[in-house]
């Protein structure tokens, strides 16, 4: 949970969102954590977005993962900014890299969410790591798939150099008490700006 230093050093840092991270959307603590930084963030005036962990590994989970995520999107406020950034399971992903059967069936299952929660009027990208990212590729280029939703890439500080240049990216510093989050997306930046 924020407190009030940080609500102040986020001021300070005069960030154009607050993405606000619920680390498993199904669990009611995380949820109430979630919700509550949410209200803190409107009292401080800050413009917030979501980065929700994804659990959800087949349709059954991807449903009940969507339904609870949107009853918790319905709480927020006119500061909410419409941004969600989604991550997948990396290690769902890590440990079925070998079938590629699952590996469909997963991609499927967060593409599913995304579009869902586009539909709904949000702005929805992907979060996933580069080894991930590595092992989603070479499943959808042996089946000939394109990507359906806009992708942004984990790493820590000192992987950023195995970045492209304008790649999208989250950049996770393990030495701040914040993580910067750059979209290299002209449509996604113009939808933003138009709602902050």
């Amino acid at each position: 949970t924020l407190n009030n230093r940080d609500y102040n050093k986020l001021k300070e840092n005069k960030p154009d969102i607050i993405l606000l991270t619920c680390k498993n959307i199904l669990n009611t603590k995380e949820e109430d954590i979630f919700l509550t930084n949410a209200r803190n963030c409107l009292k401080a005036g800050l413009k917030t977005g979501a980065f929700i962990y994804g659990h959800a590994v087949d349709e059954h989970d991807g449903a009940s993962e969507l339904k609870v995520l949107l009853k918790i999107l319905s709480k927020f406020s006119k500061d909410f900014s419409g941004l969600i950034i989604y991550s997948v399971d990396e290690e769902y992903i890590k440990d079925n890299q070998d079938d590629e059967k699952k590996i469909l069936d997963y991609i499927n299952v967060y593409n599913a969410i995304i579009t869902t929660l586009k539909r709904s009027g949000y702005m929805a990208i992907i979060s996933m790591g580069l080894e991930s990212s590595k092992i989603i590729e070479d499943v959808m280029n042996r089946n000939n798939m394109g990507r359906e939703h806009v992708i942004t890439y984990m790493v820590v500080v000192r992987d950023v150099d195995e970045l492209r240049d304008g790649m999208p990216r989250i950049i996770v510093d393990p030495w701040n008490d914040y993580d910067t989050v750059i979209l290299n997306n002209a449509e996604l930046e113009n939808s933003l700006r138009q709602r902050l």
